[in-house]
């Protein structure tokens, strides 16, 4: 048989060869830089996503008014903070409510329901002898 050669392609110049070596890297480039900002938008939606539907915790120092303050450890342990006495207290948080045992007697152990709004921690009292709630909201601070 003979040697039979196809040739598809014409013969190109030097000039025209690396013309299509620069356009095939320019195309390559684009390709590259299309993934890398497809991949930083990605990350950045991320970020955004955890940043805001992060669960919010107790964990902090909260105040109600300056004076009344709570700080919770996030690990069940805590303590309601005055000017003149710090009340230190275990706590749990189960259906929605917070419950708070207070290790000094001369405090009152309470439970609350507890939401957050805006950044702040609210309790929410609820009273047998009253058939209105009572809100504290707390700011948190840093200490």
């Amino acid at each position: 048989m003979e040697n039979m050669t196809f040739d598809c392609m014409p013969s190109l110049t030097k000039e025209e060869l690396c013309k299509r070596r620069k356009e095939r890297q320019r195309k390559r480039m684009q390709h590259r830089l299309l993934i890398l900002g497809v991949g930083l938008l990605t990350l950045a939606v991320i970020i955004i996503l955890i940043t805001v539907l992060k669960p919010q915790s107790e964990k902090g120092f909260w105040t109600i008014d300056g004076v009344t303050s709570y700080r919770f450890d996030g690990k069940g342990n805590g303590a309601l903070v005055l000017p003149t006495k710090e009340y230190e207290f275990s706590y749990k948080k189960k259906d929605g409510r917070i419950y708070i045992d207070f290790i000094d007697d001369a405090a009152k152990d309470t439970a609350f329901k507890y939401t957050f709004k805006n950044g702040a921690l609210v309790f929410i009292a609820e009273s047998d002898s009253s058939k209105q709630a009572k809100e504290f909201v707390m700011k948190p601070i840093d200490k």
